[in-house]
């Protein structure tokens, strides 16, 4: 290798290192409030190898009570304990620049930053946004559903629906399938928890969306594919390589709606079961009729806050929702004269939404409607090893792709959300939509 490429090489190897990792971690706390440093705990006090322990107690009344005069002391039993098992999870960004693009822009930084930051910028904005999907998500890693009926060798538009996986028409879910998919994404298409191994150029199982359509309202969004595989409506889309044939869930993080839930997508869950420790549930309220929407009240937003603040021992910070659901909260405001003053969630005036009970309803705009979470932010925690960085290489961070004059940066996170206990949250679902 030339002297000069060497010496282009390293330079870009310096710039990746020593300037982009910290924009990244701004990227990253700036998509979503769960991934603010600020707003969450990021736990590294915890972690043991592949997993982070936490110790949980639950509610308890021994030990304590009243006597008459020379009555015996209460029995001073131990505590309810357990521990939470947090399985820590990998999450690669990869960035790939050829010999030739660093050469054109080499002795010219007016030419080796846009070089650079167009590269970077692909890169970082899906990874952010895909770690956006995963903190809000279910953990399942499903990106879409089939409306389609699926044959092998097929190559036409298929029709796509419910972003998550969530059939809710209430919540718009016939139109949102392109939500998590564009052109050039390699799927999965897995049959519950079955992979279709027939799909694909190569018949390996590992579909590439050659040209997709969006969704919108009742109108669901298409893809097309250079090989469909043989499938039926109701099949799960999953990105390539996040879900194992016959694993009931994924490589990915756990997400919020996994977190605040009361047994229902999970009955275990961080290694503590529903049946067994009852409290290890988030206060979950539904509708008279679970499933079915009805009237946002003021007594139904009351009712996720009582159980927390009064049988969980904890407190409110802040609403999280989708938009659409925030707008229906500002009307039943109005309607009742209540004040919605925009409320600062924290110091650096990142996270900011109108006024409930004294703290911010924030909003997510790809966040599923009809639903609203009531959370404490000491429950909640990113449990990490070490802060995303990126994987040595054969020059600094750089690696050689090998039989290309291409090389990629290799951006790695080990980490997981987790919950440090469950009756300090809540949420309140079947919300109909006023928009």
């Amino acid at each position: 290798m030339a002297e000069t490429d060497t010496t282009l090489i390293a330079d870009y190897n310096s710039f990746l290192k020593e300037w982009y990792i910290d924009m990244i971690h701004k990227a990253r706390q700036e998509k979503v409030v769960f991934l603010d440093e600020e707003v969450i705990k990021f736990d590294h006090e915890h972690v043991a190898g592949k997993y982070a322990l936490i110790p949980v107690e639950f509610q308890s009344f021994n030990g304590v009570g009243n006597r008459a005069e020379n009555g015996a002391m209460p029995i001073p039993d131990a505590g309810q304990y357990d521990v939470a098992k947090v399985s820590l999870v990998n999450s690669f960004a990869v960035m790939q620049m050829s010999l030739q693009l660093m050469k054109a822009s080499e002795g010219d930084r007016a030419a080796f930053n846009p070089a650079l930051a167009q590269q970077m910028g692909s890169t970082t904005t899906a990874w952010t946004r895909d770690l956006n999907r995963q903190v809000l998500g279910d953990g399942l890693a499903i990106l879409a559903l089939s409306d389609s009926s699926w044959t092998d060798g097929d190559t036409d538009a298929k029709d796509i629906d419910c972003a998550w996986g969530i059939d809710n028409t209430d919540a718009r879910s016939n139109g949102n399938g392109d939500l998590f998919v564009s052109e050039n994404l390699r799927i999965n298409v897995f049959n519950s928890n079955t992979l279709i191994t027939d799909g694909g150029a190569n018949d390996d199982g590992v579909i590439n969306i050659t040209a997709y359509s969006r969704g919108s309202g009742a109108t669901e969004a298409t893809i097309s594919m250079d090989d469909s595989g043989t499938g039926a409506a109701g099949y799960k889309i999953v990105r390539d390589g996040n879900k194992a044939n016959g694993a009931t869930g994924s490589y990915e993080a756990n997400g919020l709606m996994s977190l605040l839930d009361d047994g229902t997508v999970a009955a275990t869950f961080q290694n503590i079961a529903v049946a067994t420790r009852p409290d290890w549930k988030a206060w979950v309220h539904y509708g008279d009729t679970p499933g079915t929407v009805e009237a946002l009240t003021r007594s139904r937003l009351n009712k996720p806050w009582k159980d927390i603040t009064m049988r969980g021992s904890g407190k409110v910070d802040f609403l999280f929702g989708g938009m659409d659901t925030q707008e229906t909260y500002m009307e039943l405001a109005d309607s009742m004269g209540l004040v919605t003053n925009m409320i600062k969630l924290d110091v650096a005036g990142n996270w900011e939404g109108p006024e409930y009970r004294g703290v911010p309803f924030i909003a997510d705009p790809i966040y599923p409607e009809t639903r609203i979470e009531y959370i404490n932010k000491a429950a909640l925690a990113i449990y990490e090893n070490e802060p995303a960085d990126w994987i040595p290489g054969d020059v600094g961070v750089l690696q050689k792709v090998a039989g290309y004059a291409n090389y990629n940066a290799e951006l790695a996170w080990f980490w997981q959300f987790g919950i440090r206990n469950r009756s300090h949250v809540g949420s309140l679902r079947d919300i109909e939509l006023v928009t």
